[in-house]
């Protein structure tokens, strides 16, 4: 057996050739002899010029570690071929070669020779190769293009073994006649190209890198005035970096920048690693400006070698609006304050304030998020300019109450889109226990003979202990919570005006423009009052129906009016009072048995309900439909009838209402 590096190759017994599983037999090549007729022949050619078809194919595996520069540095995985065919005389044996494709993995950290280290668990394939002709004769002999045997089997199998030897060399591992060299080109995905199969040096060696581009990678973080511009280093360590940049494309065909190219230098990188640098750090470059398409490529130097990757492209974001700002309320109390904030650098065309209490989003403009509310519109801004608004002026947060935190966010509209400011918070302060204050009285004209029921508004009432108009106290007082209380106007001799103050524990109300009341001989019109939950009770409109009348004691030919209101949906018991009606010269009507209210919105819709009295009270009417179920509260019509009773003197005539809920 002969065995020849890492497998045995060929077993010659008895006159039989076996190469693996492939039999010849040499006794079925023999010569025959003709005699040559004609002119003589023109030389023919030699035996092994055409290749035949190979009828034995000796295959070499051979798996191997790599040498290079520090040590081996890569294990190959190859195929070695050699092609026996018959040549054209029929008694010479001729023989070629071949590397056929392969597979390598780096191991790392050595590198290929004369080449950069390449690191650990790369891995890809041989191609290429090379074909060669193997020579005839003893191994002495170099030159000849075939192997020529004898016919019989001993002198064969001798020849064979030295030619056998000449294919392999002793260890199997390469090609006595010839070489074979690699080249590890990375742009092509880890593929190896045949290198120089003419060297005499390197056999079995992958003798050069051939560095791969850097890559130019997206930049980042771009705004108006700069940008991250990124690359990445190929599979070779690098000794510099760079970058190149303009506003307009360029080419990398050269290493020299063109014309209006500007370049940045950078440390060197490991194989495969990140590197960047920022637009505004280029030397040189023009000041960025906005919108403005920048050009750019990133470059890495090996051994003195620069290549470029390729020209991407990015454009500047225009200039961004400042939003407004949301500035720190001020003048907050138990029961109010001021909202703060201040345009963008933008003129805006609208402004507002949300409000809420808890806090919100403002990721969309679209609409109110639920429990989120809004001032009235606060008009166009100058860029820069402040705005404000009262707490009180958000309806939607009403009753202001203390210890309460508050949520607000500044809006302003530029260019029909809105845009917030942060959303910030205070809270309302304790409740101070203060002498009363009153801030209006409603109706704020009477007549001198007293009688006028009138709802006076402030705060500090709970505790009420008189209340006067001037020195005079007035009667049927009733406190309808600490911010409001209905009293009717005491008789006074004097026309003018006077001070109605409310008097609790705590002190009396200091006298105001508010709280002024004035007596005429003559009275003022239907206007009335109404009392109240403060923004949510409130008569909306009147509507007369039939203000001409006949004195013939009925309602059909006596007045009528529909009194629009808004009832609280937690107190829908409303009642009614009205003074006794007067006319300019002193003529009256009395209420009591002469007016009527009724509803079609009231649980009994067809029981008018009878004033008793003069300013007192009516029975309540007992509210459960509602006109408008997407406007807060219930929306009732009370329709309101007088009968003029008989010989009543022909004159004009008005009186006061007033209007409260109860639960």
């Amino acid at each position: 057996m002969l065995s020849i590096g890492r497998k045995s190759l060929a077993v010659l017994t008895m006159g039989t050739l076996m190469i693996g599983t492939s039999v010849f037999s040499l006794a079925a090549f023999t010569s025959v002899a003709s005699a040559a007729v004609g002119p003589t022949p023109a030389p023919a050619p030699a035996p092994c010029d055409v290749v035949g078809t190979p009828f034995l194919t000796l295959t070499q595996p051979i798996t191997e570690p790599d040498s290079g520069t520090g040590g081996n540095w890569a294990n190959d995985t190859l195929t070695e071929n050699v092609n026996v065919w018959v040549g054209t005389d029929h008694t010479t044996f001729c023989a070629n070669g071949n590397t056929t494709n392969g597979t390598f993995t780096t191991t790392g950290p050595h590198s290929p020779q004369a080449s950069a280290p390449l690191a650990s668990g790369i891995t890809g394939t041989f191609t290429g190769g090379e074909t060669w002709v193997l020579p005839a004769g003893t191994a002495t002999t170099t030159s000849a293009s075939s192997l020529t045997l004898a016919a019989d089997n001993s002198s064969a199998g001798s020849q064979f073994n030295n030619w056998q030897s000449q294919v392999f060399n002793a260890t199997g591992q390469g090609v006595g006649a010839s070489t074979y060299a690699f080249t590890y080109v990375t742009a092509n995905n880890g593929t190896w190209t045949n290198a120089d199969p003419a060297s005499g040096s390197n056999r079995g060696d992958i003798i050069g890198v051939s560095a791969q581009s850097s890559v130019t990678v997206a930049a980042t973080n771009v705004t108006s005035t700069d940008a991250t511009l990124n690359g990445t280093n190929g599979d070779v360590a690098a000794n510099n970096t760079g970058l190149w940049v303009a506003t307009s494309t360029f080419s990398t065909t050269s290493t020299t920048p063109p014309p209006g190219v500007y370049t940045e230098t950078l440390p060197g990188a490991a194989a495969n690693a990140p590197f960047s640098a920022e637009l505004s750090s280029v030397a040189g470059l023009p000041a960025i400006t906005p919108n403005t398409t920048y050009y750019f490529a990133a470059w890495t130097e090996v051994d003195g070698t620069w290549t470029p990757g390729a020209v991407l492209q990015f454009t500047t974001s225009a200039v961004v609006t400042t939003a407004p700002t949301t500035a720190a309320a001020t003048s907050v109390t138990s029961t109010g304050a001021t909202l703060n904030g201040a345009n963008g650098d933008t003129a805006a065309t609208d402004s507002s304030f949300w409000v809420a209490t808890s806090t919100f989003s403002t990721a969309s403009s679209a609409a109110l998020p639920s429990g989120v509310f809004s001032t009235p519109s606060l008009g166009a801004l100058a860029p820069n300019a402040a705005f404000s608004s009262p707490l009180s002026s958000v309806a939607g947060v009403l009753p202001i109450t203390p210890n309460t935190t508050y949520y607000y966010a500044a809006w302003s509209n530029i260019g029909g889109t809105w845009q917030p400011g942060a959303v910030s918070s205070f809270t309302t302060g304790s409740a101070v226990a203060a002498a009363p204050v009153v801030s209006s009285v409603s109706p704020s004209v009477g007549t001198t003979a007293g009688g006028t029921v009138v709802t006076i508004t402030g705060t500090g009432f709970t505790g009420e202990t008189s209340v006067t108009f001037g020195t005079t106290s007035a009667t049927g007082i009733v406190v309808n919570s600490d911010s409001s209380i209905t009293a009717t106007s005491p008789a006074t001799t004097t026309e003018g005006t006077t001070d109605i103050m409310v008097t609790t524990p705590l002190g009396t109300s200091a006298i105001n423009a508010g709280d002024q009341f004035v007596y005429s001989a003559s009275s003022g019109s239907i206007g009335g009052t109404v009392t109240g939950g403060p923004g949510v009770l409130a008569v909306t409109s009147i509507t007369p129906v039939q203000t001409s009348a006949v004195s013939d004691n009925t309602y059909a030919d006596g007045w009528s009016y529909i009194f629009n209101v808004t009832v609280p949906t937690n107190e829908p018991n409303l009642s009614m009072s009205f003074a006794n009606w007067l006319a300019a010269d002193s003529n009256t009507i009395p209420v009591a048995d002469n007016m009527q209210i009724s509803s079609a919105q009231a649980l009994a819709s067809t029981t008018p309900v009878t004033l008793t009295a003069a300013n007192v009270y009516s029975s309540p009417l007992d509210m459960v439909g509602d006109l408008s179920t997407t406007t807060p509260g219930l929306q009732v019509q009370v329709l309101v009838q007088v009968k003029i009773p008989l010989n009543t003197a022909n004159d004009s005539y008005t009186t006061n209402y007033g209007v409260q809920t109860l639960h």
